[in-house]
């Protein structure tokens, strides 16, 4: 009986052992992906790159406060009056002059117009000023002399400030505005469509962290750079080196807090999701 029964224990392990075992739902990994998320951290590193311009360099509103602050108004200021005292004219220029001719040079370069500067209120000063001068004595210029004399300030101040530095970047401001929109655009999407992926994938929070915080890393880096190129340019123009300093200071100030919200955020995340990880552990 025992051998009977033995026996039967032999043939339903043998006929367990011949039966497939039923198949199970694989457990889904998430790996990291290292190449989908260099595609991401670089991708992230144009959209910022994009958006770093259009907060600078290629928008109207910044460069003009960027252009007339106290500094720049009294270096151009100066630079104005020392180009007229050639031909006897002494602080002619006002501050409210320079504020001017600085608002209508921004407005006219970034609306792809060719550099006239209207210089009305400068030249009809110096029509006053010497009519004044000579009326005690009974005298008045003739008009065809103050025209001349106004003339000759129009075109002395426009050569100053219509540099090749200034030609060239009329041309290029506004083809660089369309490629910064269709460069955020592009990138904008593209990260929003590996965030998606990474959201199914149960990721999105890792994803997020470690893109924004190497991304923001590699944004430091980049303003370093560019801040180390535009430190070697130099003009022989004093007032195009005053605007560039200017420019200089206000571009590298917003790169550099881009790179440091963008990393601040990145981390943020990361502490957050330890923190999450570790109360539900406990």
């Amino acid at each position: 009986m025992a051998e009977t029964q033995l026996t039967r224990e032999e043939l339903r392990r043998q006929r367990e052992a011949k039966t497939p075992p039923e198949p199970t739902e694989p457990v889904e990994k998430h790996p990291w992906h290292l190449g989908r998320y260099l595609v991401a951290i670089f991708v992230a590193l144009f959209f910022m790159v994009g958006l770093w311009a259009h907060q600078t360099v290629l928008n109207e509103s910044k460069v003009e406060a960027t252009f007339t602050n106290a500094t720049v108004l009294s270096t151009v200021q100066s630079e104005l009056n020392s180009g007229l005292t050639q031909y006897g004219l002494t602080d002619l220029v006002t501050t409210s002059d320079t504020k001017a001719i600085l608002h209508q040079l921004v407005s006219e370069v970034y609306e792809n117009r060719k550099l006239s500067l209207d210089l009305t209120s400068i030249t009809d000063r110096v029509s006053n000023q010497a009519n004044a001068s000579l009326s005690v004595y009974g005298v008045q210029i003739p008009s065809q002399l103050t025209n001349g004399v106004a003339g000759t300030v129009n075109t002395a101040i426009n050569n100053q400030l219509n540099t090749s530095q200034l030609q060239g970047l009329e041309q290029g401001i506004q083809v660089a505005k369309i490629v910064d929109w269709a460069v955020m655009i592009i990138t904008g999407l593209w990260l929003a469509w590996l965030a998606i992926r990474e959201l199914r994938n149960h990721s999105l929070t890792r994803f997020i962290s470690l893109v924004t915080i190497f991304s923001g890393v590699f944004m430091f880096f980049l303003v370093a750079g560019v801040n180390g190129y535009l430190k070697t340019l130099n003009f022989s123009n004093a007032i195009a080196n005053s605007l560039l300093t200017a420019a200089t200071n206000t571009v590298i100030h917003a790169g550099q807090l881009i790179a440091l919200i963008t990393v601040i955020i990145g981390i943020g995340i990361l502490l957050l999701k330890v923190i999450f990880r570790r109360r539900h552990q406990s």
